[in-house]
């Protein structure tokens, strides 16, 4: 259940966001656990039911939960049926003292959200429902006045809330650890070259920023056709110099690349400064050496053919280079996956799908993407992290491919890059507004990220973010806006003053993870991991037994698969009031255009 637009007007201690709808599936469903979820203002969030036909019956509370509580599914008090035109609602509850200006309902750090989902078995096929919006009015406005109260402490949980990944930051240029400060007017723009968006970015062995640029060609909606073959072949190659490189001062020293590439993307530099660039266009990836700048020594992908073969690629997105020469790409916008590869360029392995819906919950299980959009190796530490761009999370992996952990992001994580020699990674986060983007500084290990600083400018807000690189010796880091194209230096301090503050954990182990909760196993209460364990346990063995049982009577009419328990694959019709629904972020195209969002207002409690 989900609220799909509206605004908080400041200054108030109860406004509040309502969301109702009948219940229009055919099938019987019996919810057992819920979680809350919105920004940093709300307070508390609540649901309730009332039978079929009876308008009036008192309202049975589904639940009640603190938002600013960890991220997980917490079992219900009693148990409940939802069946056919039973009348669901919820309210979101919001303390905006804090705020001079309207709060919009969206998926930026300074909007926030209302969603309340239920954890549910039910016989036969599952089907993922939702209630989007306040379908029935005058059903919300009769919710019990206990909507607006707030939970009782928990001291270990309200310990927690400090941790919760959706703070409030302030704006005011400054991050938490205060390991990243901005050098203002770093970069100058070359004179007598038209730089246009810029794709990406990273530094070589003498310390040097080398662009990756787009020039006259944009990647627009016009870009490709609707078989992803680049629809502008006719009009060539860029004919500007697509790579230039820039001094420690941010002055343009060198320029190249001309007549070569047509929607540039990604940029890698490896330790012997060969220089490794993916064109989505071209649906290709090519090295170069530094001894032939303009003939690559090594070229993977066919010529704007995209495909899914071990030989081909659909629009990849970047590289990261072992020390042995042996590579990851990242294939990217159309197939899912990470590849590696020897240093000859002969296919290792791969793993990775597009990500498909799953029973319990919207989000993705590991291993699963949307636009795999950047690449993060820590050779010393066997870990390789991946964007995984639309579904606002970093995925982390062995580099053999095993999942590790993932880190929840408020927005889409365009971008990241590992220090090692710090323990840190850097990550830019944007959602495709104008004046949208953050920098964070991210501590990681083989067991976790946790969240060490974050920096929002005060003044000349971030565009649309694309690309990160960090220097070698790690004090440095680089942001390339893809546009208007800009590159954004940022010194930052080689020791790790993120770990000695307090840490926001983002957290999941274990590669069955199957509903994305970010928050650490070791935050998460005892008592409510095992009132969780126990009964899904139970409804996943009586699911098991139930499918066995029926196709035993039906006669083998198929054969048994467990995805059909867990798959996207349910059936998702069309109903009154339960209809598919952004709950979590923004939607991204792949022209990687800006979005704008729709505001409503909702109704204020005095």
């Amino acid at each position: 259940m989900a609220a799909d637009f509206g605004h908080i007007p400041p200054k108030k201690t109860a406004a509040h966001l309502d969301v109702s709808c009948y219940f229009k599936s055919s099938k019987t469903i019996h919810p057992f656990a819920f979680r809350t979820h919105a920004h940093s203002l709300s307070t508390v969030i609540s649901a309730y039911k009332r039978p079929a036909g009876h308008p009036q019956a008192k309202w049975e509370e589904l639940g009640k939960g603190n938002p600013q509580w960890p991220q997980a599914f917490y079992p219900m008090k009693t148990k409940h049926t939802i069946q056919y035109n039973d009348i669901v609602v919820a309210r979101c509850v919001y303390n905006s003292t804090s705020r001079d200006t309207d709060t919009h309902v969206g998926s930026k750090h300074t909007d926030e959200m209302c969603n309340f989902y239920m954890m549910y078995y039910t016989k036969g096929e599952a089907e993922y429902l939702q209630c989007g919006g306040n379908r029935i009015p005058s059903q919300a406005r009769d919710m019990p006045d206990s909507s607006f109260e707030l939970l009782p402490p928990n001291p270990k949980l309200d310990e927690q809330a400090s941790g919760h990944h959706h703070h409030d930051h302030h704006g005011d240029g400054s991050s938490n650890s205060a390991v990243m400060t901005e050098v203002k007017g770093w970069y100058k723009a070359p004179a007598d070259l038209k730089v246009g968006q810029v794709g990406g970015v990273d530094t070589n062995s003498e310390g040097h920023l080398v662009m990756f640029h787009r020039g006259s060609h944009v990647w627009d909606a016009a870009a490709f056709d609707g078989h992803e073959v680049y629809a502008k072949q006719a009009d060539g190659a860029i004919t500007e110099n697509t790579l230039v490189e820039f001094n420690s001062s941010g002055n343009a020293i060198d320029s190249w690349g001309d007549n070569l590439f047509y929607l540039p993307h990604g940029i890698t530099i490896d330790k012997d400064d060969n220089i490794w660039l993916t064109d989505v266009a071209l649906h290709q990836v090519f090295k170069f050496t530094p001894a032939n700048r303009n003939t690559p020594s090594l070229t993977l992908g066919q010529r704007f053919k995209p495909g899914s073969t071990e030989t081909s690629f659909c629009k990849p997105t970047d590289v990261a280079v072992l020390s042995d020469g042996g590579f990851f790409v990242s294939d990217g916008y159309c197939n899912g996956r990470i590849m590696r590869f020897d240093k000859d360029g002969h296919l290792v392995r791969q793993w990775g799908s597009m990500a498909v819906k799953g029973l319990f919950s919207r989000k993705p299980a590991p291993n699963q993407f949307t636009v795999v959009h950047s690449l993060a190796l820590d050779e010393a530490r066997d870990l390789l992290c991946a964007a995984d761009r639309n579904n606002n999370r970093m995925q982390c992996f062995h580099t053999e491919s095993e999942f590790l952990y993932e880190y929840d992001a408020s927005e889409g994580v365009f971008a990241i890059a590992s220090r090692p020699k710090t323990g840190d990674m850097v990550m830019v986060t944007s959602n495709q507004n104008k004046d949208s983007g953050h920098l964070h500084l991210l501590r990681f290990s083989a067991t976790s990220a946790e969240l060490g600083g974050t920096f929002t400018p005060a003044e000349d807000k971030f565009h649309v973010l694309h690309d990160v690189a960090v220097s070698s010796d790690g004090s440095r880091a680089y942001i390339a806006q893809l546009s208007p194209p800009y590159v954004y230096q940022f010194s930052m301090s080689a020791e790790t003053d993120s770990r000695q503050n307090s840490h926001q954990t983002h957290t999941f182990m274990g590669s069955s993870h199957r509903e994305g909760s970010s928050v650490s196993s070791q935050n998460v209460p005892i008592v409510v991991a095992v009132m969780l364990i126990v009964p899904i346990a139970c409804i996943l063995i009586t699911l098991l037994i139930y499918k066995i049982y029926t196709q035993k009577v039906r006669g083998s009419q198929g054969k048994f698969d467990m995805g059909n328990i867990f798959s996207g694959g349910t059936k998702r019709g069309d109903r009154v009031g339960f209809s598919p629904l952004a709950t979590n972020e923004d939607q991204y195209t792949d022209d990687e255009d800006e979005l704008s969002n729709e505001k409503q207002t909702f109704v204020v409690r005095p």
